[in-house]
């Protein structure tokens, strides 16, 4: 899918860019923790505009937002991959089901 390779870009060749600052022992638990991406990442994974987004999250058909600051927001990047994937062409979900259709002169 186009929006999970717009990933890469963001990245160092594919690496993560905190892996460049974190060594040691302690450089093994960010692989543990889960992915936070910033709403400029969001935009390139999902072309939809701010207010569409927030319209899908307070209807419960995106991911929620999580509060990272004052005026900091970021999504969890595997519920982000999960939602791109249930309307991925091909799977059953983001199927319309076939409606017989009835002119409206046949029910009068």
């Amino acid at each position: 899918m186009e929006g999970l390779d717009m990933t890469k870009q963001l990245t160092n060749e594919g690496r993560d860019p905190l892996a460049l600052r974190q060594s040691g022992p302690g450089a093994d638990i960010k692989d543990k923790l889960p992915r936070i991406i910033t709403k400029k990442e969001l935009r390139l994974m999902v072309p939809y505009s701010p207010q569409h987004i927030l319209r899908l999250e307070k209807r419960g058909k995106f991911p929620k937002r999580v509060q990272l600051g004052a005026r900091r927001v970021g999504w969890y990047l595997h519920e982000v991959h999960s939602w791109l994937q249930q309307r991925s062409r091909g799977t059953s979900s983001s199927t319309v089901p076939y409606r017989k259709t009835v002119p409206y002169w046949k029910g009068l």
